[in-house]
């Protein structure tokens, strides 16, 4: 059995089910369940300490080679100043500036381009957020 959550669709996919066949045999089968989620049942007040903070939520495809789209959450408490790219080496590779963003949850998108217009090498990335509360940061790999 494999369990895939699809963040585009917001939904999660189960491949190869394993079931009981009713005579005390398991069965495995090539079968796919999908379940799909709507919308939080309970809203969040965004006074929340958690929420206190902005931060980097998910980038996506991960591994990607074209557009990856990296969404996250700008509190309605901070600033955000920042979004940066970075090689594993420690290396600025790309930036972006936030300054101005509304609060929520905002997706942005990189086109695999550093600062000087050259395509980066496939490999792992850093993303990190830039705020008034501090930094927000994921691991992400380029194809």
């Amino acid at each position: 059995m494999v369990l895939c959550f699809d963040y585009g669709n917001n939904r999660l996919v189960e491949f190869g089910v394993i079931g009981d066949t009713g005579l005390g045999l398991c069965d495995a089968s090539s079968s796919t369940y999908v379940w799909t989620f709507g919308e939080p049942i309970a809203s969040v007040d965004p006074n929340h300490s958690q929420l206190g903070r902005s931060a980097l939520l998910d980038v996506h495809p991960s591994p990607g080679g074209a557009i990856q789209t990296i969404s996250l959450r700008i509190a309605t408490t901070d600033a955000p100043q920042t979004l940066e790219i970075y090689s594993v080496d420690g290396r600025k590779i790309w930036h972006a500036s936030l300054v101005g963003q509304a609060a929520g949850s905002q997706p942005l998108t990189w086109n695999g381009r550093a600062i000087s217009g050259r395509r980066v090498q496939p490999g792992v990335y850093l993303a990190w957020l830039v705020s008034d509360h501090g930094t927000s940061s994921l691991r992400f790999v380029r194809e």
